[in-house]
């Protein structure tokens, strides 16, 4: 049997007078080869190619960056709110084929964020105007961190074995109305969801903090993707 094959979806980069680019943070390529799984890059390119991508992978991987468009749930874009449409529409499509395969998938950040409203549900786009929660996002000191509460009896608990951990914390966004068939899992002190996961035998987990910047062996950093390479292992095949 080989290692399972884990795509990372890897977002465009435009800046003027600069050649276009696709790229990610390494962190999540080190984070899923450190699990025992191969990293593969999946740009935002067009079908076919996307699906041939997609089908070689046994999980995904959709990572942080920029926000979703709010488009996607009905809102109107609040003045903070910054978008990729290119990159939406390949994680969607994404997305929607790992439901219909039951591939496995974990969303970090934004990724936690698409698979919500994916899902039919609704995002707070700027913490502190909207909803009056700080200390979620990065400062002057650098990155924030803050307890989390994970619920009894969820995916997340069993992968963790904590019922209060210590996370990083870098966005401004979080889930404001759950998306279908969706248990939000953990909390931050304030009440901010901080982790989400598909009801049902579908690994689907969206986790608000950032486990590629945290140790390998930290059951919120390097723990979660081993979860994550655990249950794309079940879906590997022989050479």
């Amino acid at each position: 049997m080989r290692e399972p094959i884990i795509g990372i979806s890897l977002r465009p980069w435009r800046r003027p007078e600069k050649t276009d680019r696709w790229m990610q943070s390494i962190g999540y390529f080190q984070a899923v080869e450190a699990s025992g799984a191969v990293p593969l890059g999946i740009a935002p390119v067009a079908e076919p190619a996307l699906r041939d991508l997609y089908v070689l992978c046994e999980a995904l991987v959709l990572p942080g960056g920029m926000d979703i468009a709010p488009e996607l749930y009905g809102d109107e874009r609040h003045t903070t709110t910054e978008i990729q449409p290119e990159l939406d529409a390949m994680e969607l499509t994404l997305l929607r084929w790992a439901e219909e395969d039951g591939k496995p998938v974990l969303g970090i950040c934004r990724g936690a964020q698409l698979l919500n409203a994916a899902k039919g549900g609704a995002l707070w786009q700027d913490l502190p105007t909207q909803r009056g929660a700080s200390g979620h996002d990065s400062d002057e000191a650098g990155t924030a961190f803050h307890d989390i509460v994970i619920a009894e009896g969820s995916r997340l608990r069993r992968v963790t074995d904590a019922g209060r951990i210590l996370v990083n914390s870098r966005h401004h966004q979080a889930v404001s109305v759950l998306g279908a068939d969706l248990r939000a899992v953990a909390h931050a002190p304030d009440g901010v969801i901080e982790a989400i996961e598909a009801h049902g035998p579908w690994f689907a987990l969206g986790v608000q903090w950032h486990p590629e910047e945290l140790p390998s062996e930290s059951p919120v950093g390097g723990g979660v993707f081993r979860a994550l390479t655990q249950a794309a292992s079940r879906r590997t095949v022989a050479y």
